[in-house]
């Protein structure tokens, strides 16, 4: 991991939209973790993130769903669980810590920390697991494996790009307003 070079795979999207040539032929995002950050970290692997949604109401899970998430992802990987509660995320890591068994809890730990620091803990993670947002494209910039769960916006346009990324949605057949972009 080299020292803070961040290269935006959005903007090679848009280059390959205008048409124009570039020598870029398997470009890969790529984000980088110091030196002083590994250090600080004990950069280890530490477990799974999850990440139950981004800034804007359509992709965010519901309550329900995001423990139904939780309980399902405990049960497929041995590793412990990492939330990270946002402002957006407030109310449904109170909802799971109020609604799930004392041992599935030993499990889990729940973070609230700026960005960067988000970054470097996402970087020790063994495994990415969110709705479409930022965190799954830090992810895979970071070579994590990545599983992003897409609601309003299409992943044929934004879809984190990596070497392990596996993307989650229902056909546009079954959801017709794709991309509503958060318009219904």
């Amino acid at each position: 991991v080299r020292n803070g070079r961040i290269t935006l795979e959005h903007h090679f999207q848009i280059v390959k939209h205008l048409y124009i040539e570039t020598k870029f032929r398997n470009f890969k995002p790529e984000l980088w973790i110091s030196d002083d950050e590994i250090k600080s970290s004990c950069h280890k692997p530490r477990g799974v993130v999850l990440h139950f949604g981004g800034s804007m109401p359509l992709k965010i899970f519901s309550n329900r769903i995001a423990l139904k998430v939780l309980k399902k992802v405990l049960q497929n990987y041995p590793e412990n669980i990492i939330l990270f509660n946002t402002i957006e995320q407030s109310e449904i890591i109170k909802y799971i810590l109020n609604n799930i068994s004392e041992y599935d809890l030993k499990r889990i730990e729940v973070k609230s920390i700026p960005l960067r620091e988000f970054i470097v803990e996402v970087s020790k993670s063994t495994t990415f697991i969110g709705m479409d947002s930022a965190g799954g494209h830090i992810a895979s910039a970071l070579s994590v494996p990545t599983r992003v769960i897409y609601g309003p916006t299409s992943p044929d346009y934004c879809k984190p790009i990596g070497l392990d990324v596996k993307v989650i949605y229902l056909d546009d057949e079954r959801v017709p307003c794709r991309p509503c972009d958060q318009k219904k």
